[in-house]
């Protein structure tokens, strides 16, 4: 046992310690998937993160979408605003 203890922690020293594994649903509405991806988030509500750190700041925004590496990085708080869309209005 004392051997097995030895090797485990020469392993987890030799690269150092292991990041939570974020991937899938967190809850919430939230979805994440990849390396750091919404990794700070504490409150917020209905995001969805694709992407190495992917609003890895994020702490409290909601219904935001950040799909590819780093992308909304720096937001913290912000929240998506929804689109105002007329489904009469033509487009010539």
């Amino acid at each position: 046992m004392t051997k097995m203890k030895v090797l485990l922690v020469g392993a987890t020293g030799a690269t150092g310690p292991a990041a939570p594994v974020v991937d899938g649903d967190l809850g919430n509405g939230n979805t994440a998937e990849g390396f750091h991806a919404l990794f700070s988030n504490t409150s917020g509500i209905n995001d969805t993160a694709n992407g190495s750190s992917a609003l890895l700041n994020n702490t409290s925004g909601q219904q935001n979408t950040a799909n590819g590496v780093s992308a909304l990085l720096s937001n913290t708080s912000g929240n998506a605003k929804p689109m105002n869309v007329n489904p009469r209005r033509r487009f010539l």
